[in-house]
């Protein structure tokens, strides 16, 4: 768990990107950040590139749960473009005891972007089975998943007993998903699929 000290200096670190361009990251789509932000960041700060440091750190923090996930996290995502970014992003998260993926600030974005949109594909392909089981009729749409749960690939049986997976929880029929990420993350990958090949040709006549 980490310090005070380091927990000021997330802060710190946290409200500086929010002052610039962290307020923009709702309203991307996946690609929108890394070298093509580099441009709109400089002339939004007003200093030359090598000045400052560019970085994507997406957050995975549920909702109720979002003190316990900040301060035991499963996974810290460095994104960067730089060295200097990525040492800094190191440093600040040392007191953290976890798996942390280093990759550049696109991959960082896409990770997140990829994360919602399946735990949100699970909610909503288990919706659509058991609406179809209470269009047939007389099956248990629970019944149904629960057989589906004991897949040794979902639940694995070890030597201390079958074990079962929080993932487990999203692949239950019940209320849609919802919430302020995963609505805005599916739909932000249906726009940049639906509009890939144009940014791709537009892209490259520039």
């Amino acid at each position: 768990m980490p310090s005070g000290n380091a927990l000021a200096r997330l802060r710190l670190s946290r409200d500086h990107s929010s002052s610039s361009v962290g307020r923009r990251e709702e309203h991307r789509r996946p690609g929108d950040n890394g070298h093509d932000s580099a441009p709109r960041a400089r002339a939004l700060v007003r200093k030359k590139l090598g000045a400052f440091g560019l970085g994507m750190n997406p957050e995975f923090l549920r909702e109720g749960e979002a003190i316990e996930d900040f301060m035991e996290p499963d996974r810290i995502v460095i994104g960067q473009e730089d060295e200097r970014a990525l040492e800094r992003l190191e440093e600040l998260y040392v007191p953290w005891n976890c798996d942390k993926v280093r990759v550049n600030s696109r991959t960082a974005e896409m990770i997140k972007y990829a994360n919602n949109a399946i735990l949100a594909t699970r909610v909503s392909v288990v919706n659509e089975i058991a609406n179809l089981c209470a269009a047939v009729g007389d099956i248990d749409a629970l019944g149904v998943m629960r057989g589906v749960h004991l897949d040794k690939r979902s639940s694995p049986i070890t030597p201390l007993g079958r074990l079962a997976p929080q993932i487990l929880t999203y692949l239950v029929p019940g209320c849609g998903f919802g919430g302020s990420c995963f609505p805005k993350d599916v739909q932000a990958l249906r726009t940049k699929g639906e509009t890939w090949p144009a940014d791709e040709h537009a892209q490259c006549r520039a």
